[in-house]
């Protein structure tokens, strides 16, 4: 009889929490630069009728924003100051649809304290009182300063055989900027890269990145108009890439392409040295019939 009693308790709090209050994601980019805007957003499910008590907003496990849907005006919102977090109200707002809502939260001016991790919370005003939370990590980046990457391509003229040195650098970011090098838009494997090399600035805040390669030109290089294309490509998360570009004027032809040629016209020759034979072999012996 106790069995049965717990079996019963336990299926009614499954049919209560049964398609209850579920957050099905939190929606913003990973990475950011210095100053943009961005914009959170919190999508979640409800079972009709349900009422929600609170959503709140936290970044690094502090609270920093708090809304009670069905409250007085007066105290629906809340807002507690933190460090990086400029909320821009005009641009946050809470959407109740039947069955589902979402609620945006507008942040402006961030600057590198707004990096950090932000958690939605939301909890539903009717017993058993289910509380969903969801965690995503925002980057603010500073972008490398204007003119970067700078590669330097030496010698810029060369032939089968020869070596080519690259070398990569994109200047004062936050953080580093990532760099890989391109030959004829093939990425280069890493191990045929030097290892990154990061200099923190004076400031102690921004860095700097450098790489080089090089590579000895083969015939596979070769392309039509002779000319190689290569690129170093600097990149920081999602917020952040560009590229520069260098071209290597490749003197002469690939061993391939001469070899080629040159069957061809031993080829022709001996084609022309068999028709010239047998025209001239009747004349020779008297045996040509008409």
């Amino acid at each position: 009889m106790f069995g049965g009693w717990m079996l019963l308790v336990w299926f009614t709090l499954q049919i209560q929490t049964f398609n209850s209050l579920t957050i099905t994601g939190l929606e913003f980019p990973n990475d950011i630069t210095l100053g943009q805007s961005v914009t959170m957003i919190c999508r979640f499910t409800v079972r009709p009728n349900q009422k929600l008590d609170s959503v709140k907003w936290y970044k690094d496990a502090q609270e920093f924003y708090r809304l009670h849907p069905s409250g007085p005006a007066l105290e629906r919102k809340k807002y507690f100051n933190l460090p990086g977090v400029k909320i821009d109200n005009s641009s946050t707002e809470f959407i109740l649809n039947p069955g589902s809502g979402e609620h945006r939260m507008a942040l402006h001016h961030t600057g590198i304290a707004s990096t950090g991790t932000y958690r939605c919370q939301i909890t539903e005003a009717q017993a058993p009182f289910h509380t969903e939370q969801i965690d995503k990590d925002l980057n603010v980046i500073i972008r490398p300063e204007e003119g970067s990457p700078i590669m330097i391509a030496k010698p810029t003229v060369g032939t089968i055989g020869q070596e080519i040195n690259l070398r990569c650098s994109s200047d004062r970011s936050k953080p580093a900027a990532q760099l890989s090098f391109f030959i004829n838009g093939e990425r280069v494997p890493e191990d045929r890269m030097s290892r990154e090399e990061i200099i923190t600035e004076d400031d102690g805040k921004l860095e700097s990145s450098f790489r080089s390669m090089s590579f000895i030109i083969q015939d596979s290089h070769y392309v039509r108009n002779g000319i190689i294309e290569v690129k170093c490509n600097a990149k920081i998360g999602e917020a952040y890439w560009k590229s520069a570009t260098a071209s290597i004027q490749l003197q002469g032809r690939p061993s391939y392409m001469l070899e080629s040629r040159s069957s061809a016209n031993s080829g022709i020759s001996l084609l022309s040295k068999a028709v010239l034979f047998l025209y001239l072999s009747p004349h020779k012996t008297g045996l040509l019939c008409f």
